[in-house]
């Protein structure tokens, strides 16, 4: 299903109904950093890397790294 824009209208639904809750200020999330285009969608909707958890996860043997993202809603187009 990828490059059917169906993750971005479903993340753009979630984050537009989230920054109507009050009290919600900022949202997180975690991605392996071997995900190129969720970590290519979550910048293109604003969330701003952080840090990176190296070794954050073991899939059949193998370490993965975590790439930290912070969306502050407040500063969101």
């Amino acid at each position: 299903m990828r490059g059917r824009k169906l993750g971005r209208g479903i993340l753009e639904a979630l984050l537009e109904r989230a920054a109507r809750i009050e009290g919600i200020e900022q949202i997180g999330i975690s991605v392996t950093t071997t995900q190129s285009a969720a970590r290519g969608l979550y910048r293109s909707l604003g969330f701003e890397p952080f840090g990176c958890e190296r070794r954050a996860l073991k899939v059949g043997g193998r370490y993965l790294d975590e790439e930290h993202m912070m969306l502050y809603l407040a500063s969101r187009p």
